[in-house]
């Protein structure tokens, strides 16, 4: 069963989840340092990890888009709304507008992961990136403890590759993460960072979560990624409406 929003939030307001957060997002800025203006949509619950706006860089656009069935809040809190309550197979946002995508909480309860991302594949600008949080099928939170991880469907790094590869990725980096055991005992707590670094070390391929980075990548002679008819449906009217009509 999805999560909602609330038990998400909670989540990641409690201790264990604000430990799992920190390490995440360390790791999406290993990942994603620098760059100004670009356009970047988080989908499924990413507000822990996403860039706050900037209201200073005017061209860039970052917009955390939750799906209906997950529900939404607002997001900055302090700030100018940007969160969006949408389908995200059918998203708001136009083909090749987007420069950078990150799925948390969203790929593994996708019904058709492979038509996700052909819809999310259009909407990126060539040499655009996509970044997915998902969790190891062979991994302890995909298995055991009450948090977000252990919901949905897991994936070995093998069928997340063919998936990517499938729909026009090229994967670029992969990290695991997540190796403590996901329990808020406070001794596990406590050792949460020493055993992330251990297990980063020696064991890079056990975590409870696989941080995956592809690109969108054109190649001369080879055929887009087919799309659902519902995207296909939209952009079509959407292309429509914008041309200008002949005289």
């Amino acid at each position: 069963m999805r999560p909602d929003i609330v038990n998400l939030r909670q989540f990641y307001s409690s201790p264990l989840g604000r430990k799992v957060r920190r390490r995440l997002r360390n790791l999406m800025r290993d990942f994603w340092l620098g760059g100004s203006g670009l356009n970047t949509v988080g989908i499924g619950y990413t507000t822990p990890l996403l860039p706050l706006p900037d209201a200073a860089d005017a061209q860039a656009r970052i917009v955390a888009l939750m799906p209906m069935v997950q529900g939404a809040i607002y997001w900055p809190i302090d700030s100018k709304n940007h969160s969006v309550l949408a389908d995200e197979m059918c998203p708001p946002f136009m083909p090749s507008s987007l420069h950078r995508v990150l799925m948390v909480h969203g790929f593994e309860h996708a019904s058709a992961p492979d038509e996700l991302l052909r819809v999310w594949w259009q909407l990126l600008v060539p040499g655009g990136r996509l970044m997915l949080v998902v969790p190891n099928r062979r991994g302890l939170w995909a298995r055991f403890g009450a948090t977000p991880f252990a919901t949905g469907t897991p994936y070995t790094l093998a069928s997340i590759k063919k998936l990517l590869n499938d729909a026009g990725f090229t994967v670029r980096d992969m990290r695991s993460a997540l190796f403590a055991p996901p329990s808020a005992h406070p001794f596990w707590l406590s050792c949460f960072h020493a055993i992330e670094w251990i297990g980063a070390a020696c064991f890079p391929r056990i975590g409870g979560v696989f941080v995956v980075e592809a690109e969108k990548q054109i190649y001369a002679g080879l055929r887009s990624p087919l799309l659902p008819a519902k995207a296909q449906a939209k952009w079509a009217n959407a292309s429509a409406m914008t041309s200008p009509r002949s005289e």
